[in-house]
């Protein structure tokens, strides 16, 4: 087999850079990947193979395979007819298919939490911790950061109902969601307002009626999403 060359870590793309943190190695491949993705650097039908993840990111072909055949799986990446894979397309029909899929789920794990949240108030208090984040990056538009945050809200609210079916179904969506969030806040002109919109959902939780889930979460996911598909079309000849 030949040799790889490996790269000068000071010249890798941002992500593709030796692993510093103690996780699993495929775990973390697998989340610089999708961050690549997220910023843009890996782009719809762009290729990623084991010999650019092993020199890019200082590790062994076999780790990269494993995170690859990962993403895969969740839809991520893709099969390429050249050796590798390719960035699968987030087209406005897969997103939208995505946000169906996420508006069934939150239903049920915010009719959980708020049941459990009823005998335990502290429950809640992740949420809050969340949104004092979100707070401090919106001031100055982190597109980024806001997308990670909105995902770290709704995973937490998964976490505290302990559904463990919901939340297993939650974590499969979660990097589609990340790569959805960031690309909508980014092209968005005026993004929503991500502060106000978690704050009211938390309240929901803290002191609303489970009859007023669906329609709350309804206007919340579906709504800013909508809103935002209209804005990138643009008017109509």
């Amino acid at each position: 087999m030949a040799r790889v060359a490996k790269l000068d870590p000071s010249s890798a793309p941002r992500f593709f850079r030796p692993i510093e943190r103690a996780r699993t190695i495929p775990d973390e491949i697998a989340d610089r990947i999708i961050m690549s993705i997220v910023y843009g650097e890996k782009r719809p039908g762009d290729r990623i193979t084991e010999a650019e993840i092993a020199a890019g990111m200082n590790v062994s072909r076999v780790p990269g395979r494993e995170a690859m055949q990962k993403l895969q799986l969740q839809g991520i990446l893709e099969p390429s007819e050249l050796r590798g894979m390719r960035v699968a397309d987030f087209s406005d029909e897969r997103i939208n298919e995505i946000y169906e899929v996420r508006l069934a789920i939150e239903k049920v794990t915010f009719r959980h939490a708020m049941r459990r949240a009823r005998d335990n108030p502290a429950l809640l208090a992740p949420l809050e911790a969340v949104l004092d984040a979100m707070t401090d990056v919106a001031g100055v538009r982190d597109h980024i950061a806001v997308g990670q945050l909105d995902v770290e809200f709704h995973r937490t609210v998964a976490r505290i109902a302990q559904n463990k079916m919901a939340e297993r179904i939650w974590e499969g969506l979660s990097p589609h969601l990340l790569i959805v969030f960031c690309r909508e806040w980014i092209r968005a002109e005026s993004p929503p307002e991500e502060v106000k919109l978690h704050r009211e959902l938390l309240e929901l939780l803290r002191g609303g009626k489970e009859d007023e889930i669906d329609p709350m979460l309804t206007t919340h996911i579906i709504g800013p999403h909508s809103l935002l598909l209209e804005s990138w079309k643009g008017p109509s000849p």
